[in-house]
This record gives C-alpha cells, sequence and structure tokens, in this order.
C-alpha cells in the first residue's frame, strides 16, 4: 500500500490527515485490533476529525557500518577492542537484496486522538517484518564478532600479565630481594627490575609482594 493509498482512505473517512515524523507507544493507550477499514470506522465512532500518521521507510543509511558499542545490551566488558566497523549485508548477504527497497514505505502507523488517549493502528507490509528480522539477525551476528574479539583480547591481557607476575614470582630466589627490609622496598626494587609492573593494578602488585615476603620467611 502506497502512502497516497493510505491518505485517501483515510480522507474518505471524513478524517484530515496530519503526517507527522514518528507515533510512538507514548502517544497511544490503546492498539486497535481489526482492519483498516473497521480503524476509520472505529475513528468515526469517537467523532475524531484528524488522524496523525507517520511512515517508516529504509533509507541509504540503514544500511551504514554498524558499530557494536557499551549501550549494546549484547556486549558488557571493561576493556572492549577498538571501535570496529562491521557491513551487516557482508555478515548476511541475504540483507542485501532490501536495499532495493530503500525510499519505500513498509511501515504506517495511525493515531486518532480521543480526549487524553489515543487509538493507533498499523499498517506493517510483508516485506517490511521480514527485514526487521534480517536486519536484526545481522546485528547478532556482528554483536557475536565484536564479542569473540573482546574475549580474545581479554585472554592476550590476561596471558601477558600473567607473564609479568611470573617474573615478579621468581624474584623469590634474588637475594638482593629477599634481604630487603621492608615490602615497600621490595616493590621499588621488583619495578626496578621488571618496568612492566606498572601495568599491574597496585592492590595486586601489593598482594603478590606480601606472599613473596612470607615465602622468604617462611624459608629462613
Amino acid at each position: 500500500m502506497t502512502y497516497d493509498e493510505v491518505v485517501s482512505q483515510v480522507e474518505s473517512a471524513a478524517l484530515h490527515v496530519i503526517r507527522v515524523e514518528e507515533i510512538t507507544d507514548s502517544h497511544a493507550d490503546l492498539e486497535f485490533a481489526g482492519e483498516l477499514t473497521d480503524f476509520l470506522k472505529a475513528a468515526k465512532a469517537l467523532r475524531a476529525e484528524v488522524a496523525f500518521v507517520s511512515v517508516m521507510t529504509l533509507s541509504e543509511s540503514t544500511f551504514s557500518p554498524y558499530v557494536p558499542g557499551r549501550s549494546n545490551e549484547y556486549i558488557d566488558y571493561d576493556n572492549e577492542p577498538a571501535e570496529i566497523e562491521f557491513d551487516l549485508c557482508k555478515l548476511l548477504p541475504e540483507l542485501g537484496k532490501y536495499k532495493k527497497m530503500v525510499g519505500i514505505p513498509g511501515h504506517y502507523a495511525l493515531l486518532v486522538p480521543y480526549r487524553d488517549k489515543g487509538l493507533k493502528f498499523s499498517i506493517i507490509e510483508d516485506w517490511w517484518i521480514n527485514f526487521v528480522e534480517c536486519f536484526s539477525e545481522a546485528r547478532l551476528l556482528a554483536d557475536q564478532r565484536y564479542r569473540n574479539l573482546a574475549d580474545e583480547r581479554l585472554a592476550e591481557e590476561q596471558a601477558e600479565r600473567n607473564k609479568i607476575l611470573e617474573k615478579l614470582r621468581k624474584l623469590v630466589s634474588d637475594k638482593n630481594f629477599g634481604n630487603l627490609p621492608t615490602q615497600i622496598a621490595m616493590r621499588e626494587y621488583a619495578l626496578e627490575k621488571i618496568p612492566e609492573l606498572s601495568e599491574i593494578d597496585e592492590s595486586e602488585l601489593k598482594h603478590e609482594i606480601q606472599s613473596l615476603k612470607a615465602r622468604i620467611l617462611a624459608r629462613s
């Protein structure tokens, strides 16, 4: 159904059409169940004089590279990989066939006001429903790829951290380290010998030094 066809049917019910950018759930308390003709009869019964109409269409930007981010419900990492763009049509080639639908209305929302409420009716083309499902699937694939990259990065960082801590633990056999009187002195010595220890969280470094001090005391 085209926009002109929708407008024509609405106006035939003696309703003045007012086109708006968007009609959200906050604008309507009631979702009409039935056909468009039934909705228009209901509007007449409510003595409505106007009908707000919004149109949803695909645009070129719909197919712009997708960038998962912190707002994504599927991702929850403190250390995310660098910003990565995903071509959704490459991840899911089926999505690309909807590019030919750019500019074609796929979802109409109609709203007639009634007192402090609103009665809403939706006209959704079959291809739009299929597109939404396909688009959602493509984004899920991108999110999963992104999560895999985040997991890989986390594993790499953990492995590097373990290497650094292993170097620190080997200082238990360093006599100069073992003869130091305080943990503060041990920490300074360790940092001088292993500069990359500065990458380790201070509380964890303190705990490791305490453990080494205890091991040294236990052997003496």
